[in-house]
């Protein structure tokens, strides 16, 4: 057991160095790169829409369907390979699955979603969730309650989403500026 978790520490720490050396390689530690999260079923028309939006902010726009070379086809290695190359990530919480709550009725997110938040967490990706506001509480609350996420409406998507776009260029500023200082207090001493 001891041995298994000491070779899932070093996996980790090399997988950190080959993400490291793979963004050096594309000429920049810090590209400006999001990742985001939709169910195909309920979130491609919002996820078209955002997409739009971010290209124009000049973010390069990733998500866990382009199959990456080397993953063999595992969706989860898939995900956390695109995800690694990312330094933002955003989720779309469209309205997929009915979820009784009293006497009414609420939504839940695609499944991958939820498992594609806990990537990001576990990385410490900055991160903007877009929540539908029929979505179930639950399924945001109680993991991120700390976090300012953005609510929309099928009529207030556009608008809700370049809220998003914008959050997302304030956070990857507050990134860059971060890195700078402190690889500035490293170069010192």
């Amino acid at each position: 057991q001891l041995e298994k978790v000491s070779w899932e520490l070093r996996r980790a720490i090399l997988d950190e160095e080959l993400n490291r050396f793979q963004m050096s390689q594309e000429g920049h530690l810090l590209p400006k790169r999001v990742f985001v999260s939709y169910s195909k079923a309920s979130g491609t028309k919002y996820f078209a829409r955002l997409q739009r939006l971010l290209k124009v902010a000049n973010f390069e726009v990733i998500d866990g369907f382009k199959e990456v070379r080397g993953t063999d086809g595992n969706i989860l290695r898939n995900v956390l390979t695109q995800m690694r190359r990312s330094t933002f990530y955003m989720a779309i919480l469209s309205k997929e699955i009915p979820v009784r709550h009293g006497r009414g009725v609420r939504w839940a997110p695609g499944v991958w979603l939820s498992e594609e938040k806990g990537m990001a967490l576990a990385l410490e990706r900055p991160f903007v969730l877009l929540i539908h506001e029929e979505i179930y509480e639950d399924f945001w609350k109680k993991t991120t309650p700390e976090k300012a996420h953005i609510f929309f409406n099928d009529k207030n998507f556009n608008t809700r989403a370049k809220d998003a776009v914008e959050r997302a260029n304030n956070r990857y500023d507050e990134y860059i500026l971060k890195s700078l200082r402190a690889y500035e207090g490293h170069v010192k001493h």
